[in-house]
């Protein structure tokens, strides 16, 4: 909410200079970064890519808090943010399902925690992240569509048969509002 009532915080605020360092330094850095643009790598990314790192490493009960807190923000304040934020925006949601890849590739986690993992985590992200396509679609249609579809087709093609249902329900929910 901050964020959203306050973006020309943002645009005054340097890393440098919250922490008591040289505000030359950020000034140099940030100086090529448009004014508008500014809300967004300060305030609303830091925080959308935080929460998705606790969903990727926290157990279940903080995970399963910061998806519905991460999506939530997401809902809530979507209307604000430009194409090329939410290109950057689902990069940093799509990496909750990079532990999915990884593990059936890599066989990083053990067996009943990947299970785990899928049934619950990438259940609750992949219905989520419809629902928010679902709510923008207009927005969204010509600039993500296609990486959503992969995403639900490669939940769908996973060894899980929850994860896998729940992909071909997402996939339905995804289309039936779209042709109404």
């Amino acid at each position: 909410k901050y964020v959203s009532e306050r973006p020309q915080a943002f645009s005054e605020y340097t890393m440098a200079s919250a922490i008591g360092g040289d505000p030359s330094i950020d000034d140099q850095r940030q100086s090529s970064l448009p004014e508008e643009y500014r809300p967004w790598v300060r305030g609303w990314l830091p925080v959308l890519f935080e929460l998705s790192c606790i969903v990727n490493r926290c157990k279940l009960d903080v995970r399963t808090r910061a998806l519905t807190v991460l999506f939530e923000i997401i809902k809530s304040y979507g209307h604000m943010y430009r194409s090329d934020w939410w290109v950057e925006m689902f990069r940093v949601v799509f990496r909750i399902f990079d532990n999915l890849k990884a593990t059936s590739i890599g066989g990083q986690l053990p067996e009943p925690a990947r299970s785990e993992w899928m049934t619950t985590t990438c259940n609750h992200a992949l219905y989520a992240v419809v629902d928010v396509f679902n709510q923008y679609f207009t927005q969204l249609n010509g600039i993500l569509l296609e990486d959503l579809l992969r995403h639900i087709c490669e939940c769908a093609n996973n060894d899980n048969e929850q994860l896998g249902r729940s992909a071909t329900n997402c996939l339905e929910n995804l289309v039936v509002p779209c042709t109404l």
